[in-house]
């Protein structure tokens, strides 16, 4: 009895907010880009650290009511420090001036500290908070990522060795070897489902609104519940509450807007931002009426202070669409290379001239959501949210799909600190309503696969942190599902970190976790390369005999971090996990989702990962090689999944070569993944932003072989690009546009996505795109 009541107090908030403007004190006042705050906790070690963007603002989220002191450094400019004491309030402005200097400072020294960002990996704690193991990007850095050339939150994981995804057409997302809806996403600590857009744009939230994009390398925190894999957070910026401002972009795939600034009550702010596609054709006929895609997502914030914290309502939504032919063309040749009669290519043309069959999907997603947070010796968090995604699938001309989940839920945490130890605990609670439906009509036979749940989900957690001696840091915590829709059980979390020296520590974590949403997507699919959506079940639905179960996964995980100097880390990640309880799709059939049935299977995932970074002035830059092994088992078929590449090698780096001039290269090497070989009729150009076009026909939903029995060849690519920042000072206030220019598959190389059946030559690969440029131009003012 006592146990539950002590989870039923919750997870702390994210505390307090360090924001503000670092300028110069010269006539001008300009802004000073790239400059180093650092912020340490009265009488602890080490600094939390974050650099200031291109128009001098930096932000160190989650910082407890406390004493810090606080050191502005850049070269060419006297160090300024200071102490600064953060009270219970949301948000701490400290506006810096820096007076410049440049006969009297070291550059080299400078140029050894100044890492940026570097210290928004780790959440803010009075102790080294190292231990949560947590990679995590800040916004601006988002914007500069070498590797991309345009801005996308969970693709720059893929840099990290945690994470991966299809090459050139990401639809989603894979952490340590897990399945795509194995991981979670979280925007402003608040659950939503399939934050994914289709065809190469991955993250369906708009990257001018994320401040800082997290994902864990070791153990989940207790806190974290209802993803067996990982869950990536997402925390989203605050509109300035002095004056109104504006940035936007114009890229290869689409336009955004975003707009933030003060209301006139009470100290209020709102931040709106929207997003659509231009558009992309998936059909090279004349008219190509046929096929198309498009997508668009809308972002709005409001914040405003209430009794000694802050309330924050927000609203999420995006929206998908795609429709192609369901028969190629033009098959004279089919696929499988066996030509066609003239009278059979003539029916076929006459058949689709009358009515031409389209594979038609559309899907939207959508969250709205209120929470208040405050801070203090006792930090509350208290938030409400209602998440709503419907699919609508008309496949082959033979099948349709409708696919529903609403999750209605509220949540309440609370973190304190005693005798030296931080203590967590919380509950949530949530109602769910999730169905599939799925009509087949099949030689003028109708089939079903009917699966309804609107279960209660309540689960608690309790988590405590505490530091032994100067060397080793503890987290131990427990969750569990209080009232579930299948059996679970607690899952255990335990994390230790162990630094025998200030450059050198080490990592270990263990983490049992559940999923009671899960997916029966077909990611062996042909056509998960061009829509990889999340198609929900709920544990405890049942059709024929078959009952979803509540996933179960067991996770070990050990990391190792080496600061070889200022500005070079040595990091290593290496992962085992044992998954059952999975719902797995491809071994009971080649359509990329289930129409009759599901099979109930398992996995395993080993993996390891070494990453050299650089976080410089001048350079910036990650080279990093991964190690992986992915086994998934069902129906007495065993295969490994097309999203698991054994082996990889991949780098990027941006070189400053003028004060506003960023020329950036990015390379990878990947072994060959498993692939199926597709039986069925397929047209396929592979979709270029520069034209804005390619081709899709076809309805591939039959494999010709084993499951994943063939290989392709191994990946290669090489890209570069060039950014450049121009400044203005328009009615006295700083402005920005920056226009960037990239060359894809530099050197021209033909990399498959798929194969046709029967042979695996060259002319039966599907391709990926060849060489292209692209051109973008971003503004803030």
């Amino acid at each position: 009895m006592i146990f539950p009541l002590l989870l039923a107090i919750l997870h702390g908030s994210a505390g307090s907010s360090l924001s503000g403007v670092v300028r110069s004190s010269d006539s001008a006042s300009a802004p000073i880009a790239s400059a180093l705050v650092e912020v340490r906790a009265a009488g602890a070690d080490p600094s939390l650290r974050a650099s200031t963007d291109s128009l001098g603002h930096y932000e160190l989220p989650g910082l407890p009511a406390g004493s810090y002191h606080v050191r502005v450094s850049r070269m060419g400019y006297d160090p300024r420090e200071l102490d600064v004491l953060v009270a219970t309030v949301p948000r701490v402005v400290v506006d810096i001036v820096l007076v410049p200097r440049p006969q009297l400072l070291s550059e080299l020294q400078v140029r050894a500290r100044a890492q940026r960002d570097s210290a928004l990996r780790s959440h803010a704690l009075p102790f080294d908070s190292t231990v949560f193991e947590a990679i995590t990007i800040a916004g601006p850095s988002l914007h500069e990522d070498p590797a991309l050339a345009e801005a996308d939150a969970l693709e720059s994981f893929n840099s990290y060795g945690l994470a991966s995804s299809r090459h050139e057409t990401p639809t989603s997302i894979h952490v340590r070897g897990g399945g795509a809806a194995e991981t979670g996403a979280t925007v402003d600590g608040i659950p939503v489902f399939n934050p994914y857009h289709a065809l190469g744009t991955l993250t369906a939230l708009n990257p001018d609104v994320i401040s800082a994009a997290s994902l864990d390398r070791g153990a989940p925190s207790a806190a974290s519940g209802g993803a067996t894999s990982s869950t990536i957070a997402l925390t989203t910026t605050l509109a300035d509450a002095q004056r109104i401002e504006t940035r936007g972009s114009f890229g290869s795939r689409s336009l955004r807007e975003t707009v933030g600034g003060p209301l006139p009550i009470a100290s209020s702010t709102l931040l709106v931002a929207v997003r659509h596609s231009l558009d992309a054709s998936l059909s090279e006929s004349p008219s190509g009426s046929v096929g198309g895609s498009d997508f668009g997502d809308v972002f709005a914030k409001f914040t405003m202070p209430l009794r000694g914290g802050e309330v924050e309502a927000f609203a999420f939504h995006s929206a998908d669409h795609l429709s192609f032919a369901a028969t190629p063309d033009d098959i004279a040749v089919q696929g499988n290379g066996r030509a066609r009669s003239d009278r059979e290519h003539d029916d076929a043309a006459a058949a689709a001239s009358v009515q031409p069959l389209v594979n038609a999907l559309g899907w939207r997603t959508g969250t709205d959501a209120v929470r208040w947070h405050s801070d203090g010796e006792m930090r509350w968090n208290v938030r409400a949210w209602r998440t709503r995604f419907d699919a609508a699938f008309d496949w082959a001309g033979t099948t349709q799909l409708r696919n529903s989940l609403v999750d209605l839920g509220a949540g309440v945490d609370n973190s304190w600190t005693l005798g030296g130890a931080q203590f967590e605990s919380g509950v949530s609670a949530d109602r769910y309503d999730v169905r599939y439906d799925v009509a087949r009509m099949e030689s003028s036979l109708l089939s079903r696969l009917a699966l309804r749940g609107a279960p209660l989900l309540v689960s608690a957690f309790g988590e405590a942190r505490w530091k032994v001696a100067t060397q080793w840091i503890f987290v131990a915590g427990i969750r569990d599902a209080l009232v579930a829709p299948a059996h679970a059980g607690i899952e255990p979390r335990l994390s230790i970190r162990f630094s025998p020296s200030g450059p050198l520590s080490f990592g270990i974590g263990y983490a049992r976790m559940h999923q009671f949403v899960q997916s029966l997507r077909n990611e062996e699919s042909l056509f998960d390369a061009v829509a990889g959506i999340s198609l929900p079940v709920i544990a405890g639905s049942s059709f024929g005999g078959g009952v979803v179960p509540a996933a179960q996964a067991d996770q070990l995980t050990a990391t190792a971090d080496a600061r070889l100097s200022p500005s070079l880390m040595l990091s290593a990640n290496a992962y085992a996990r044992n998954v059952s309880g999975l719902t797995l799709t491809a071994p009971v059939t080649g359509e990329p989702f289930a129409t009759t049935s599901f099979a109930t299977g398992s996995a395993r995932a080993r993996g390891l990962s070494v990453a050299l970074s650089r976080e410089g002035e001048r350079v910036t830059g990650q080279l990093t090689y991964s190690l992986a092994g992915v086994t998934q088992r069902a129906n007495g078929v065993s295969y490994t999944p097309s999203f698991s590449a054994a082996q990889s090698l991949a780098g990027a780096a941006g070189v400053r070569v003028w004060a506003n001039t960023v020329v950036r290269v990015a390379a990878s090497v990947h072994s060959g993944a498993p692939t199926s070989a597709i039986a069925d009729q397929v047209e396929w150009s592979p979709y270029s932003s520069a034209a804005g076009q390619g081709d899709l026909a076809g309805s591939p939903g039959r494999i010709a072989g084993a499951l994943d029995g063939y290989r392709l060849p191994a990946y290669a690519r090489f890209d570069v690009g060039v950014r450049h920042d121009w400044r203005w000072r328009v009615f006295g206030r700083e402005s920005e546009v920056t226009t960037s220019a990239s060359l894809s598959n530099l050197f021209d190389r033909g990399n498959a996505l798929g194969v046709l059946a029967p042979q695996a030559s060259s002319s039966a690969f599907l391709l990926l795109p060849r060489r292209s440029a692209t051109f973008g131009l971003d503004w803030k003012f």
